[in-house]
């Protein structure tokens, strides 16, 4: 690959990065506060997922998208936003009922997006505009 081809690419998973982790930092916020908090894990406690769950959401989310923002422990950081993305659509396709996509409500669109780029990450890592890359998938396989 050309050097201006590496830059390229370079600059887009940068920006990429940056407009992931500006999405997914704001869905920890409503759980940071204290009556946000408390409303999250009553209406778990409600639907049969254990409270917990949202303090661990809630630091995926925050932890999750300062990493990817700047680029440091991909691999790491990827698989972990897989699981928690997989776990949220199970959850939202039989637990909460959400439907696949909707044009006028919730749906699991949004988690779907997520996922799909958490595994972009995946394969592709963060570039090299990053901070303490760690090891990457490719480097892994060989």
């Amino acid at each position: 690959m050309s050097q201006v081809a590496g830059l390229s690419v370079s600059i887009g998973l940068l920006l990429f990065r940056l407009l992931y982790a500006f999405s997914l930092i704001p869905h920890s916020f409503s759980k940071l506060n204290r009556t946000g908090n408390r409303q999250m894990k009553d209406f778990m406690k409600q639907i049969g997922i254990h409270p917990v769950f949202v303090d661990l959401s809630m630091l995926t989310e925050l932890l999750g998208g300062l990493l990817v923002l700047i680029g440091t422990l991909n691999l790491l950081v990827s698989v972990v936003l897989i699981i928690f993305f997989v776990g949220t659509i199970v959850a939202s396709l039989t637990k909460m009922k959400k439907p696949m996509a909707s044009g006028t409500g919730l749906g699991v669109d949004l988690d779907l997006l997520f996922l799909a780029g958490a595994l972009l990450l995946l394969f592709t890592g963060p570039g090299t505009i990053s901070l303490l890359q760690g090891p990457t998938l490719s480097s892994l396989i060989g």
